[in-house]
């Protein structure tokens, strides 16, 4: 058994401990290593299988149509337990009128036991520009002419009893579960 000094134990506790700027920068790191060891026409091929079309810097000639996020989010179910969900097909540009595009913006359901919250991030939009549409099986948006989306529900809704509310571009929409 070996005993530590004070220097010693306070450099082992430094070590665990990890900011949560750390924590990115190592996944960042780990995610930048991952994907430059994947063969570009594998990588290529996968993103056509979300549904993007075209050539990607950096995985062969031509330039991307827009930039775009894949990813996965995570949040705290009612049970208080982690629950991660992957992002599907975000940012993907649907094109409205010839020149005029919008993209889906990135959204979170959450199940909060007889409410459902829907998140959805609508940065560089005014809560004047927004337009809901609520049903008992979809939420539609509309923000401005940058973002558009109809959002399934996992479960029926009470359409309307919803509440939305807009902040710093994070748009919030409560809605009641429909009961059985």
């Amino acid at each position: 058994m070996k005993c530590l000094t004070s220097d010693e134990e306070e450099r082992d506790e430094d070590k665990k401990k990890k900011t949560f700027e750390d924590f990115l920068a190592e996944l960042q790191e780990f995610m930048q290593n991952m994907v430059g060891s994947l063969d570009p026409e594998e990588l290529q091929e996968k993103f056509k299988d979300f549904g993007f079309t075209g050539n990607f810097p950096g995985f062969g000639s031509g330039d991307a149509p827009n930039p775009f996020i894949m990813g996965f989010s995570v949040g705290i179910g009612p049970d208080g337990k982690p629950i991660f969900n992957r992002i599907e097909k975000p940012g993907q540009v649907v094109e409205q009128d010839p020149g005029s595009f919008v993209r889906e913006p990135l959204v979170d359901i959450m199940d909060q036991g007889d409410e459902l919250l829907v998140i959805v991030e609508v940065p560089g939009v005014e809560k004047e520009e927004i337009n809901l549409k609520c049903t008992k099986k979809e939420l539609r948006v509309r923000a401005g002419k940058k973002f558009q989306k109809n959002i399934p529900f996992p479960t029926d809704v009470i359409p309307k009893q919803s509440k939305a509310k807009l902040k710093n571009g994070i748009l919030e929409v409560r809605v009641p579960k429909a009961v059985d």
